[in-house]
């Protein structure tokens, strides 16, 4: 009751009571009109924010509305509004005003449950806390910094369910009364509500989108479709529509396809079949594919997937029909099936293994080299589980996945545990976008060649020793110096302290090479009697002697020497030329038994090399002295052969000048026999003279004499000698005929010997070009020299005398009875033309004629 009111009923009434009173009624009433004209404040944002939420079919604009008439109508500094994730149960920030950046981004994202408003969306209760600074409950630092204090959190419903949170703060304290709390709880529900109808409203929309745009969409995949599709009539079979497909499959156009009955489509003996499981399908109202044929204009079958279908379409029921061509699939089965039995039967171990390295596929060959029987028991393993160390995989893995592949060798591990070696070519395999899908390795075992390698590793280092021994057999440098280093080579492969070649010298042997780490009286070139020595024991016996401890077995009396020393076991193997021993290879080493069958077989096959090189150095020294001994008997022949030329010279130049004139005198005044024998007479001492001269040019060749050089023409030479032989030819009845470059080059050449070259080619090719024949010479510039070349259609030159033609004295037999001469000219042409800087061949086939060409340099 009001205190005026009472006082007045209770008859107590003073002055200042009453004056008490009257204020206490004034600022009751004034309160109340205060409270009646906040409600009334705010129910007019209600209906403000109301009438803006239902304006708007947008989720988004409907959450920036609400936030920006509650920051213009009520006293807030910050306001937000967080939604629920159903699916992740998140609170994700969507709308907010007055934020700091911090606030942002810690008010984000948030579970259900964590913090207050996390709370709110949880119990779907509001909650109002008067400052946050002094509430132990809340979490949340950043509104604190930004100097909030008042707060409340108001859940978002709709249907029962929370929907997210609207929550707003204020930087004075105690800032939200029960109405305001009773408001944002009402406008709380209205957004729920007004998110709901949003979204009914846009799934609404985009259904009749959907609607209108399915049949354009029908059209367009319909006429753009990879498969092949038809439209029937349901109810008579007949086809209506066709699309690009459909007329690329059957090999005609639409015009000719519209029309056709469905059963046309297939071979005569399939139609009832197709028809009956269509039928049945279309009034089950559901599709069916099979596997199926069509005929294609012409008379093809060609493979396909059909599926039938009842579609609707302008109100019409419609059979659809789509064909997909499997032609290349069935090819690609086909290849598949070949590739599935290759890689089956193939030689080689094969495996693919998933992204995280567990295997997928091995075949045969891969179970057999790692001893399994069962692919069971491989697949689905980690392929490091068959790597005797682990970390080789992990180096694959890392190699396939950075650069795409890996050839190397590994070490694997067999069911057994044993252990081998691998050759593996490995690649990551990627589809058509180059994303990796597995990876692909195949694996040789490489023991046996790993084996191999080692023993040709061997050889090669017993060869190499071997060539070093056989550089210092047939050397002049000092022998000691590269004999101790050939010993440096071979201990690389035997143990020793000390190394000899002895060879067996009547009845006597000696020390041929010395190499040794131990200081002995017995060095290069001492001797010892045969049959007291270890050289001597395998001489007789033919077979290597091994001797295992000196100190427990000395045999012969420099095994006391070699024991004074400290030479504890030595092996001695024979040297053979043609089953004979000629001398024995020794090594000594410090500790006993340093020798078994393994150092027993490399020092027998190195003894059978440094034999052969031992020998070959003597047959080398042997025709190197005959060689100079031929060279000197040569020298002695060329002079022999000069001055003879010389001395015949002189008098054949009297009987060349007598006959001359002779056959002069005696022209017409004696029988023609006898004038015929005159001129022989002259020919035949002509042909001396030639044979004279080529003779003294290959012996002054022999002594290198200088060719003049300087420019010539050579076009004008060239035609100059085909003038003085062309009489000669045709009196053969042979075409001479000059091929030459409109322009020639100059050369620097020696006119005379040049003119000797020509002479003898062209001669030769009239020789030997039989009558009616041809003969072309050619010149012409080819890069930087000058070609010459002289072809005739004569009887050719085998393959095997062609290498013999430069050859001084070198003649065929059948040359010798039909041509006279002594094979002196190809070889002086040669020696001229080398001469020049340039060189000479011939190109030839028998019965097929010769070319015989030269180059000179520009």
């Amino acid at each position: 009751m009001a205190p005026l009111v009472k006082y007045v009923i209770s008859g107590k009434i003073d002055k200042a009571s009453f004056q008490a009173a009257a204020r206490d009624s004034i600022w009751r009433h004034q309160r109340i009109v205060r409270d009646i004209n906040q409600v009334s404040e705010l129910l007019s944002v209600v209906n403000t924010v109301g009438e803006a939420l239902y304006s708007s079919d947008e989720p988004q604009e409907i959450l920036d509305l609400i936030v920006d008439k509650l920051i213009e109508f009520l006293p807030v500094d910050c306001c937000w509004i967080q939604l629920l994730d159903e699916q992740s149960g998140q609170l994700n920030l969507l709308s907010h005003h007055g934020f700091t950046p911090e606030m942002k981004q810690e008010l984000a994202s948030m579970r259900l449950g964590q913090s207050l408003t996390g709370h709110v969306a949880l119990s779907g209760k509001p909650l109002v806390i008067p400052d946050i600074t002094t509430d132990t409950r809340y979490s949340l630092t950043s509104p604190t910094k930004a100097g909030m204090h008042s707060f409340a959190a108001l859940p978002i419903g709709s249907e029962g369910r929370t929907r997210g949170v609207i929550g707003v703060a204020s930087a004075n304290d105690n800032q939200f009364t029960k109405e305001m709390i009773e408001l944002l709880t009402v406008l709380g529900n209205h957004v729920g509500i007004a998110l709901d109808k949003a979204k009914l409203y846009q799934q609404t929309k985009a259904r009749v989108e959907e609607s209108q745009q399915s049949e354009e969409k029908y059209k367009s995949l319909f006429e753009n479709a990879n498969d092949a599709i038809l439209l029937a009539d349901a109810r008579t079979g007949y086809i209506i529509d066709a699309n690009r497909e459909a007329e690329r499959l059957l090999g005609c156009p639409l015009r000719e396809i519209i029309g056709m009955h469905q059963a046309q489509l297939h071979p005569q003996d399939k139609v009832d079949y197709y028809s009956t499981l269509f039928q049945h399908h279309t009034e089950e109202k559901s599709t069916a594919v099979i596997e199926a044929e069509v005929i294609r204009k012409g008379g093809t079958i060609v493979p396909v997937y059909m599926s039938s279908s009842i579609v609707p379409l302008h109100g019409r029921k419609l059979i659809q029909e789509i064909f997909k061509d499997v032609s290349a699939y069935r090819r690609a089965e086909r290849d598949i099936r070949v590739k599935d039995i290759a890689m089956a039967s193939f030689i080689n171990g094969f495996a693919l293994a998933d992204l995280d390295g567990k295997l997928t596929y091995v075949n045969r060959s891969f179970l057999t080299l790692w001893g399994y029987d069962d692919e069971r028991d491989v697949l689905g393993k980690p392929a490091v589980g068959f790597w005797h160390r682990s970390e080789q995989e992990a180096e694959v893995i890392d190699a396939l996945k950075t650069t795409g592949s890996w050839i190397g060798e590994l070490s694997a591990m067999k069911m057994d545990g044993s252990t081998f070696d691998v050759q593996l070519s490995a690649n990551m395999v990627k589809d058509e976008m180059g994303k990796p899908i597995c990876m692909m390795a195949s694996f040789v075992d490489i023991t046996e060649r790993k084996l191999n390698e080692q023993k040709v590793l061997e050889q090669s280092q017993r060869l190499s020793a071997t060539s070093q021994l056989a550089k210092t057999i047939s050397s002049e440098v000092d022998i000691s110096e590269v004999f101790e280093s050939f010993a440096q080579q071979l201990r690389g492969l035997l143990n020793f302290e000390r190394l000899s070649v002895s060879l067996i010298e009547g009845n006597k042997t000696r020390f041929f090479a010395v190499s040794s780490m131990v200081e002995t009286e017995l060095d290069t070139d001492t001797t010892v009697p045969l049959d007291y020595s270890a050289t001597g024991w395998v001489a007789k016996n033919k077979t290597t002697l091994i001797q295992p401890d000196l100190a427990q077995e000395s045999r012969f009396p420099l095994d006391k020497i070699r024991l004074k020393h400290g030479l504890r076991s030595s092996i001695h193997v024979p040297l053979f030329h043609k089953g004979k021993v000629f001398g024995s290879l020794n090594l000594s080493s410090t500790e006993p038994n340093a020798y078994g069958e393994k150092a027993q077989e490399i020092a027998e096959q190195l003894a059978a090399q440094i034999a052969g090189a031992i020998q070959n150095a003597n047959l080398y020294t042997q025709e190197r002295a005959s060689r100079l001994e031929l060279e000197r008997q040569k020298e002695e022949w060329l002079h022999f052969t000069s001055v003879i030329a010389h001395e015949l010279k002189t008098p054949l130049t009297s009987i060349i000048a007598g006959a001359e004139l002779l056959s002069e005198e005696l022209q017409g005044e004696v029988p023609e026999p006898h004038q015929k024998l005159v001129q022989n007479i002259v020919r035949s001492a002509h042909t001396l003279e030639t044979n004279l001269d080529e003779l003294l040019d290959i012996t002054k060749m022999r002594s290198m004499v200088e060719v003049e050089l300087s420019p010539l023409n050579i076009k004008g030479l060239i035609e100059q000698v085909t003038e003085y032989l062309r009489p000669i030819a045709e009196r053969k009845e042979q075409s001479l005929v000059l091929d030459l470059a409109e322009f020639l080059p100059s050369v620097n050449a020696d006119a005379r010997r040049l003119e000797q070259v020509l002479r003898n080619l062209l001669m030769n090719a009239v020789k030997f070009t039989p009558p009616g024949g041809y003969i072309t010479l050619r010149a012409r510039k080819q890069e930087s020299s000058l070609v010459v070349e002289i072809q005739d259609s004569g009887i050719g030159i085998a393959k095997e005398r062609q290498a013999k033609l430069f050859e001084p004295y070198y003649r065929g037999e059948a040359d010798r009875e039909l041509f006279p001469g002594m094979g002196l000219g190809l070889a002086l042409s040669k020696q001229i033309v080398e001469l020049h800087g340039g060189r000479i061949w011939v190109e030839s086939q028998p019965a097929k004629g010769s070319i015989f060409a030269f180059s000179l340099p520009l």
